[in-house]
C-alpha cells in the first residue's frame, strides 16, 4: 500500500503562528508551493487514484490544486482532523504563553522532540490515543486498494502517518515524536505487510482495552 501524504501549503495563519483550529487560506506563497506540488504529483509514475484533505481551509485549498490537476475530486475526511490542541487551539504561539504558560511548555518540550505524544499534556486536548486509532483505522481502510492515495495534511496528521509508517505506537516509550516538515512537502509512504500487521495488531491490543 502507498500513501502519498504532503503538509498544506503555506497559508496566513502559519506567518504569525497558530496551531490547530478551523484554518486560513493560502498566501500568494502558499498558492505557488500548492501549485508546484501539483506538478510533482502529477509527474510521480504510479499516480493516485483518490485526494483526501483534512477538513482545514489550508489543507482543502492545496488538495484543490492537485485533484484539479489529475482530474479528480476531492474527498474531506473528517477523521483526519488534526488533534484537538484544547486551550491552546485557534491563537497565537505567543499568546498562549502568556495565557497558558504550563500547557505551552509541555507544547514546547513536544516541539522540540523532548517528549513523546504520551507525555504532552494540554488543557482540553484531545486524548492521544483516540487520535492515534484515527489514523490507525483510516491506513487501514485503504489497506486493499491496489492504487496509491494521496493526502493534503496538517502538520499533526503528517506526523501520525509519519510515526505510524515508522511503527511507532502511542505508548510511553514507542518513540512517537514530533517532526519539521517545510510547507507542500510530500512523503512517499510504502506500507509493506509487515506495516500492516503491525497496524491491525495496534488496533486489535487498543480494541481490548
Amino acid at each position: 500500500m502507498r500513501l502519498y501524504v504532503a503538509r498544506h501549503a503555506e497559508c496566513a495563519k502559519n506567518l504569525i503562528g497558530i496551531p490547530g483550529g478551523k484554518g486560513d487560506s493560502l498566501t500568494s506563497r502558499g498558492i505557488d508551493q500548492a501549485r508546484e506540488l501539483a506538478v510533482c504529483v502529477a509527474s510521480l509514475r504510479n499516480r493516485p487514484c483518490g485526494i483526501d484533505a483534512c477538513p482545514t481551509v489550508q489543507t482543502r485549498e492545496t488538495a484543490n490544486f492537485i485533484a484539479e490537476r489529475l482530474g479528480l475530486t476531492v474527498q474531506v475526511r473528517r477523521e483526519l482532523s488534526s488533534i484537538g490542541l484544547g486551550v491552546l487551539t485557534g491563537i497565537s504561539i505567543n499568546e498562549a504563553r502568556r495565557l497558558h504558560p504550563a500547557s505551552s511548555a509541555s507544547m514546547d518540550l513536544w516541539r522540540s522532540r523532548q517528549i513523546e505524544l504520551c507525555d504532552l499534556v494540554i488543557e482540553g486536548m484531545e486524548n492521544p490515543v483516540q487520535f492515534y486509532r484515527r489514523g490507525l483505522r483510516y491506513l487501514l481502510s485503504l489497506s486493499e486498494q491496489a492504487a496509491p492515495q494521496f493526502v493534503a495534511a496538517t502538520t499533526s496528521i503528517l506526523i501520525l502517518f509519519d510515526n505510524l509508517h515508522r511503527m511507532h505506537g502511542a505508548a510511553r516509550g514507542e518513540n512517537y515524536r514530533a517532526r519539521e516538515y517545510t510547507h507542500a512537502e510530500l512523503l512517499t509512504l510504502d506500507f509493506s505487510t509487515e506495516h500492516i500487521d503491525w497496524l491491525r495488531r495496534q488496533e486489535e491490543m487498543y480494541d481490548k482495552m
